[in-house]
């Protein structure tokens, strides 16, 4: 649910990005033949290049939305309503930074690039069905999320 509420926080910044992005550098319209190209990338509108720009400027907008208040207690906004945060596998609060580029940056910037990408970043989803119930980006930072636990 925290991820949901911050996806919710997402959506105007990710409007104006997108927006501002196509009004400088319109979409490239591109016709598809079959379905099946759709799911194989041949129907980008936008190359690699602007695909992962675009991503590194929504990552970059949602890591200034939510640096505070990971720095102060390893919560984002949907994570503090939902009293929950992440911190490192043996219990301690994670850095902004692994928080930030390990747990975010990294797998955020792998589900961008097209048909690879969203095939990493389901598979990362499944992996919650494990014992652990981890999802890849939280192997990769060696961090999990937990219940809330105020620092005295």
């Amino acid at each position: 649910m925290g991820k949901i509420i911050d996806g919710l926080i997402m959506i105007p910044l990710g409007l104006v990005i997108g927006v501002g992005y196509a009004l400088i550098s319109p979409p490239k319209l591109v016709a598809v033949e079959k379905l099946s190209d759709v799911f194989l990338g041949g129907a980008s509108v936008y190359g690699l290049g602007e695909t992962l720009l675009l991503a590194v400027l929504g990552m970059a907008a949602y890591i200034g939305v939510q640096w505070a208040f990971w720095a102060s207690t390893g919560q984002s906004i949907g994570k503090k309503v939902m009293k929950t945060q992440v911190v490192n596998l043996d219990g301690s609060q994670a850095s902004v930074q692994t928080i930030a580029f390990k747990r975010y940056g990294i797998i955020n910037l792998i589900a961008n690039v097209p048909t690879f990408g969203p095939l990493v970043h389901f598979i990362g989803v499944l992996l919650i069905f494990r014992q652990n119930r981890n999802y890849l980006h939280e192997d990769i930072a060696k961090t999990r999320v937990m219940k809330f636990v105020a620092s005295s």
